[in-house]
């Protein structure tokens, strides 16, 4: 069975797949090109864990990719880069006819990421492209078992999934944490970790939800 370098052709490859990631061995690499003498693909090193590699060139059997389902297309959501909280979605200008590249992704700051963005804090309009990507490919979520810390200001706030954040508010000056689910914020907690009153209660019981999982 050809694999899919050879299913397309080595130009039409290198074309229609030149920039799409993949994760491989830990690594996140970019696609270069598609060689037929050895059956190998070039790729550019993107991102490791250690940074070792990066910005090499490597090769990889061609036959690890059969189909498109075999490149890596990273969940969207919520991630921490660094000390801060953002929200990725989809970039439709960067994508691929043949999978993911690096410059599909739109970054929405957090509401207290867009807040030290305003204050000067030093924040760009996003993260470092290297440390987006692995938290993308790679991401860690926290647990409420982290909530002391949030509240002690050792954490930004805290990310439970690729969809729900907690982080302090900026709404007003009360000493509260919002719940944001796929960038709405459904409420509020108090530092003790009992919802707010002022949380309409409609999203009440989601907020339970969440606190009991």
């Amino acid at each position: 069975m050809p694999n899919l370098a050879q299913s397309l052709g080595s130009s039409y490859f290198s074309e229609r797949m030149s920039g799409v990631l993949l994760v491989r061995d830990g690594r996140i690499l970019s696609i270069t090109s598609y060689h037929t003498r050895d059956n190998s693909i070039e790729c550019h090193v993107v991102a490791s864990p250690d940074h070792s590699g990066e910005g090499e060139s490597v090769r990889i059997d061609a036959d690890l990719i059969n189909s498109y389902d075999d490149v890596s297309t990273p969940a969207m959501g919520y991630v921490r880069v660094g000390d801060h909280l953002w929200r990725a979605t989809r970039n439709s200008s960067g994508r691929a006819a043949g999978g993911f590249l690096q410059s599909g992704v739109r970054w929405e700051p957090s509401q207290l990421t867009y807040l030290m963005q305003l204050s000067g804090a030093g924040v760009s309009n996003a993260p470092p492209a290297r440390d987006g990507l692995m938290s993308l490919y790679f991401p860690a979520h926290n647990t409420l078992s982290e909530w002391s810390a949030m509240v002690e200001g050792e954490l930004s706030g805290l990310v439970l999934s690729k969809d729900i954040i907690i982080e302090p508010t900026v709404r007003n000056d009360r000493d509260e944490y919002d719940v944001f689910v796929k960038g709405i914020n459904i409420g509020a907690l108090n530092p003790d970790m009992k919802i707010n009153r002022y949380t309409p209660k409609e999203n009440r019981d989601t907020i339970k939800e969440i606190l009991a999982s």
